[in-house]
């Protein structure tokens, strides 16, 4: 193991293992240590699966995933809430117009995807695993839409 980082595993889909990915994103336990001035050993045991009270708190959480700039643990938490988390930025700087036909483009594709899967009146998992990618683009593709709409909205307060 390298230095500053996890010492085991951690057991895949769990809070604790959320927590140890964005530990991890931000540079490991030593580092994360000093951004939340708190011990090597304590950002372990905000990791580790044998310490279940030893959680971090929500603003050491946002903290870290603004030093990260991934959100990891929001994510986990919007999935166990059933929900997604797109990132509500533009892919491109580009016009809405564009942005449009961008999930045009994108929302014909993956019905397409679907038709040619259901062809045979049955959806593998390969080929459900192939439409979550499609329905992830078209959802990339709405926030890019909700982004450009925000800068429209900011701008006529700034001027109105």
């Amino acid at each position: 193991m390298r230095p500053g980082h996890s010492m085991k595993p951690r057991p895949s889909g769990t809070l604790k293992s959320a927590m140890t990915a964005l530990v991890e994103s931000c540079g490991g336990q030593e580092r994360v240590g000093q951004l939340l001035v708190k011990s090597q050993s304590q950002i372990q045991r905000y990791t580790d699966a044998l310490h279940p009270k030893a959680e971090l708190s929500l603003t050491q959480v946002m903290t870290l995933e603004a030093v990260s700039r991934v959100p990891v643990v929001t994510a986990y938490l919007a999935m166990q809430a059933h929900h997604a988390l797109v990132p509500l930025i533009a892919e491109i700087d580009a016009p809405l117009a564009v942005d449009m036909a961008r999930f045009g483009e994108r929302a014909a594709a993956l019905f397409s995807r679907y038709a040619a899967a259901m062809a045979d009146q049955r959806l593998s998992p390969q080929e459900a695993g192939e439409l979550k990618q499609g329905v992830t683009e078209v959802m990339h593709a709405l926030a890019s839409m909700l982004a450009d709409l925000d800068i429209v909205i900011q701008q006529e307060a700034q001027h109105g």
